[in-house]
């Protein structure tokens, strides 16, 4: 009977909103990768050309690049004896030293 209220409302829903309901998970995975695939072969299509023309802003990634590296080195300045301290504790709670 579960089965038969099922089929009822799944022909149901069809009638009012015109589209198939889904019937197992296979057939929403299945749909959910093509519709995924089909999206992002749209999206490529409007990407690429822009893609291809750039020839990118390396002045930009070189300060990007530098300030990445002046902020880890004053972090470390600052912060590295208590970074090696905590380490060293670490290791010997796991070691069974501490």
């Amino acid at each position: 009977m579960i089965g038969k209220n099922n089929e009822i409302n799944r022909n149901l829903h069809q009638r009012i909103t015109g589209r198939k309901v889904m019937c197992s998970i296979q057939e929403f995975l299945v749909v959910f990768f093509l519709r995924g695939t089909s999206f992002l072969k749209r999206m490529w299509e409007k990407m690429s050309p822009k893609l291809l023309d750039s020839r990118g802003d390396v002045p930009g990634w070189v300060m990007i690049t530098l300030m990445s590296a002046v902020l880890v080195a004053a972090l470390l300045a600052i912060a590295g004896p208590r970074l090696q301290d905590l380490f060293n504790q670490a290791i010997d709670r796991v070691s069974g030293l501490g």
